[in-house]
């Protein structure tokens, strides 16, 4: 089971586990009243692919600039 972070009109945010998405809506339907805005999987927001990508290219780049140089890394 993946977990859905379902997103209200409101602003609040609700967890819940569920196989897909469609279920994850159903359910939160039910735990809570209310206009639900979107459905995500809850892990995308901490660290979205790009920004880890971003960082990862930076660290390589600076320790292959610094190794180049001479410089103690």
């Amino acid at each position: 089971m993946q977990t859905f972070r379902i997103h209200f009109a409101d602003g609040t945010k609700i967890s819940v586990e569920a196989n897909t998405a469609a279920e994850a809506r159903k359910l939160a339907e039910r735990l809570r009243p209310g206009t639900i805005a979107k459905v995500k999987i809850a892990g995308d927001e901490k660290y979205p692919p790009t920004a880890l990508a971003f960082a990862t290219s930076l660290f390589f780049g600076l320790a292959f600039c610094s190794c180049w140089m001479g410089l103690p890394a």
